[in-house]
């Protein structure tokens, strides 16, 4: 039931999951095997919260990104804060533990592939300090693993889900290179 809960309810095709105050995570120019979905305005749209199993009286993330290339499939939770990165780490696991558990449920005959999912979090912050974005991936940790965590405000989420580092993003920016 989620997948076509999304399908039919939250799923785009502007390549962008947008947040509460207009602010947007975008998906940059892919490549040739690249493959993206979106589904937008989780938190907005009863439905798709319900199909998750989250209560209406609990907040979900903003958006969900599935991505896919010839060797990975990523499902990306993504929220959008200005500050309390706390409740952004809250948002996401518990949708992450909904999501999980439905589709673990409904993938019965899929089990191999369904583990081959690499489950990643990415927290959009325009304005909070450093000390709020350790503790947002210390909250995180325990179901995405470091290196699947990203708070960031670059809007460009693309180079995360295809799994580089910021370190190997940021070179690329260095003396003119763009």
């Amino acid at each position: 039931m989620p997948l076509s809960v999304l399908l039919l309810t939250a799923a785009n095709s502007e390549r962008h999951i947008t947040g509460a105050s207009r602010d947007k995570v975008t998906v940059g120019s892919l490549q040739p095997g690249e493959l993206v979905l979106c589904f937008d305005k989780l938190d907005t749209v009863d439905i798709v919260r319900l199909g998750l199993g989250i209560p209406r009286n609990q907040k979900c993330c903003d958006g969900i990104i599935y991505y896919a290339n010839r060797v990975l499939k990523v499902i990306c939770l993504v929220e959008m804060k200005h500050s309390r990165l706390d409740s952004a780490a809250e948002q996401i696991k518990r949708t992450y533990e909904h999501l999980y558990q439905r589709l673990k449920s409904e993938c019965k005959g899929c089990e191999e592939i369904f583990q081959q999912i690499v489950w990643r979090a990415y927290v959009y912050r325009t304005g909070s300090s450093t000390v709020d974005t350790e503790e947002c991936k210390k909250l995180l940790r325990d179901k995405f693993g470091p290196e699947n965590i990203r708070v960031s405000s670059n809007p460009d989420i693309l180079g995360f889900l295809r799994g580089e580092n910021d370190t190997v993003r940021r070179k690329g920016f260095q003396k003119g290179k763009r």
